[in-house]
Order: structure tokens, then sequence, then C-alpha cells
């Protein structure tokens, strides 16, 4: 694959941006305590008392933050941004097939190799399938990507590595980890902590979760369903010391097919990513679509409560305060987005900024702290949906699609840049 730079002339539009700042669950599971060789869980999960529902905070400062949003074409497909140290790292698939690149300022981009990884599809028509490549998540001196592929009943997840002054390589493991469906990965100071969809082979596939320490390799945890209760973590942060996880709890009935099980929002926390505690969620909260966690290491949930979209904080993981998302009608507003989601989560230098997907439009928000948030507008530069977020500093990048009656499927894949502005 030919490295290159792309420069592209951003076209600049203006934006301001403000800046501000469930139901009852059934008692959680105790988990099991067993632990692999090598590693000991330094804490015994058991059931958690319920934590009060906290009052709402304050309103957070009304200072305004503002960006400078400069459109980028970047004809590439991108399934993944991150933020890594001073620069961005973009994953997907170029010209030639998987890729990556990075870049200092998200204008100028630098094209990297990335060896490729292909499976018979297994029809006996020697076709092929070349595995994607989808997350990054940076543990000490190396950048991890997952991807991999699912193709019928067929789930593969493949795995690369990128040490700092060396160059992509594939991860060789013959690890149970790698024959499952991996949708999102963890890093804290010394280990990896992944979410697995499930494995195929059998007649249900069976979500479970991960660890991997340079001690033990990939072990899985004791946050995994089991014959009497389906347990299926949708994401999970670390922050303060302390891994977070979030999903649902299924407790087996009789003579009632695991899939039928009534389910509960759950939550759970770690000090190593083994041991688990389960938590009572907030008493109003519903539902769980964003969880990340601040600079300070502080976590942040958006979701919702039965009245609509909301979010909430906490320094530990345990005791949460809820806070707003406001959506003002106005010009440009419209009635139907009163009800939207926001759930792709950025932190940049000075807050966090929110988006979310309504019709033909991206709507965005900010907060300060992640507790209250502000409406900004909607930003129809963008076209149809924002698939991808990310942030360096002060700049934060929107990868998504615009409406392109002149292009072959109707859409083109742009970069919204966004640079924090001068206070005036």
């Amino acid at each position: 694959m030919t490295r290159m730079k792309l420069q592209v002339v951003p076209m600049v539009v203006a934006i301001l941006v403000t800046g501000c700042g469930a139901t009852p669950v059934t008692s959680p599971p105790t988990i099991s305590t067993g632990s692999p060789a090598g590693h000991s869980p330094s804490s015994t999960p058991v059931p958690a008392s319920p934590v009060p529902a906290a009052s709402a905070t304050p309103a957070a400062d009304t200072d305004n933050v503002r960006f400078t949003w400069s459109e980028i074409p970047f004809e590439r497909s991108v399934s993944a941004i991150a933020g890594d140290g001073s620069r961005f790292v973009a994953v997907g698939t170029g010209s030639e097939g998987v890729s990556s690149w990075t870049s200092s300022d998200g204008i100028v981009w630098e094209e990297h190799d990335v060896p490729e990884r292909s499976f018979d599809v297994g029809d006996g028509s020697g076709r092929e399938f070349t595995a994607a490549i989808s997350q990054l998540v940076r543990l000490g001196d190396t950048l991890y990507a997952f991807g991999g592929f699912h193709f019928m009943d067929g789930i593969t997840t493949v795995g690369w590595r990128w040490t700092d002054g060396a160059q992509w390589e594939l991860i060789q493991s013959d690890s149970r980890f790698f024959t499952g469906g991996t949708t999102q990965v963890t890093a804290s100071d010394d280990a990896l902590f992944a979410i697995n969809s499930g494995f195929t082979g059998g007649p249900l596939l069976t979500p479970s979760t991960w660890l991997w320490t340079p001690a033990t390799s990939w072990v899985q945890t004791p946050l995994t369903s089991s014959d009497v209760a389906e347990i299926a973590v949708h994401a999970s942060a670390w922050g303060n010391g302390t891994f977070i996880a979030v999903g649902s709890e299924a407790r087996r009935v009789e003579g009632v097919e695991p899939w039928e099980w009534p389910g509960t929002l759950s939550m759970w926390t770690s000090p190593d990513g083994f041991a688990w505690t389960a938590i009572q969620p907030p008493a109003r909260m519903s539902s769980v679509c964003s969880l990340t966690a601040r600079s300070d290491g502080a976590f942040v949930a958006l979701g919702t409560t039965d009245d609509g979209a909301a979010s909430w904080t906490s320094t530990d993981g345990g005791d949460w305060v809820e806070g707003t998302i406001g959506l003002t009608a106005g010009p440009g507003v419209r009635v139907s987005e009163q009800d939207a989601r926001p759930c792709n989560v950025v932190a940049f230098d000075g807050g966090l900024l929110a988006s979310a997907q309504v019709e033909a439009a991206t709507l965005t928000w900010t907060s300060r702290d992640g507790g209250n948030w502000s409406f900004d507008q909607r930003l129809d530069v963008v076209g149809v949906h924002v698939f991808r977020v990310g942030a360096v500093g002060d700049h934060v990048l929107l990868y998504g699609n615009r409406v392109d009656p002149e292009a072959e499927s109707g859409f083109r894949d742009v970069l919204l840049r966004g640079t924090v502005s001068p206070a005036p």
C-alpha cells in the first residue's frame, strides 16, 4: 500500500456552541469470584445496597464555548477515530483495503499500512471476506485495534497492535476470545476489558466479558451469562481507578426460553476488570446509550428517563447525580426533534460535545461537566449521519456523510473539524 499525504483546503462554516457546564430494577446477581491463574481479584463482588435517587445537579456555568467548523472532504471509509496523544488516528477502508491514517490537525493526513486478515466464506465457492477494523484503544506504548467480520452464523474477532515506533501488525492468538464478536474494548492503566456479543457453535449467542493483562492474556470474567442469568454488557468505561459497565440482566424463569426472560437495566463496578460488584442504577434511569469518563476520571452517562433524554455524572460509578439535556424549540428546530437522544460523545479541552441524528440533520449539545447539557443547533452541513467522533485538545472531528446527488451512492463522506475559538 502506498503511503500518502492528503492535503485538503477546508471550507469554513462558522458555528456557535453554547457551553454549560428508569425503571426500577430487581436485586443484582452475585457474581462468581473464580480467579484466573496469575490474576487475583481485589474485591469480592456482592450485590450492593440501592443508591438513593440523587437530586438534579445545579445549573452549570454559562460561559460560551465557541467552535469554528470546517468541512473537510475525506474520500475514505472511516470506522473509528481516536485522539491519541497529540494526534488523530483514523482506521477504516482506503483505496487498497484496510488502512489507517494519522493527522496532527485533522486536515493533513498520512496513510499507514495495515495487514489484512481474510477468511474463506466456507460455502465451497472459494470466496473470501476481509476483516474490517472498527475500534481503537491505547494501553501503555501500544495502540490496539479490533474488528472482524460477521457472515451468516460466523462471527470472528480480529486484533491489530501498533507499538510506538513500529508498524501495524496482526495479533496472532488461539484464545477463544477471538472466536466471538467483540463490540467494545476499554483500557485501564494496565489491562484491556472487552465486551463480547457471543460465540458461534451453539443455538444461542452467549454474551460475555473478557480481560487481558500481560500476565494472563485473555481470560473470561465472571461478568458473563450463565444458566441462571443472561447478562449482556452494552458499554464500559474506566476512570478514577474503577471500571464501570452498564447493560441488562435477565433472570432465569423455569419453563421459559432464555430470550423471553424479563430483563432489567443493570450496572457493575470493578477495580481490576475481573471482580465485579453489582450496583443499583439511579431510580429514574431507564436506559443508557453512552458511557464515558471525563479528563478528571469522573463518569458521564447519557440515556433516558420516562420523561425523555437525561444525563448523569458520578465520581466513583456508585453515586450518580442526575442532570439535564435541553432542547429549546425555536427557529430551525422541528417538533420531532424534541425527542432526540444524543449518544455520540467526545471530550475536548474545556468540556464535552454530544451529537444525535434526526431526519437529515445532526443535532449537537455541549456541556462543561457532563451534567447539564445545552442544545446548540441543527448542523445541516453534515447531511444524514455522524458516525464517528474524536478530539485532540480543543480540536474535534465529526465523521459522517453528506447528501451529494452527483455521487454514485447519493452521499459523500466528509469530516467536520471543530476548533474552540478564543473567548470574545
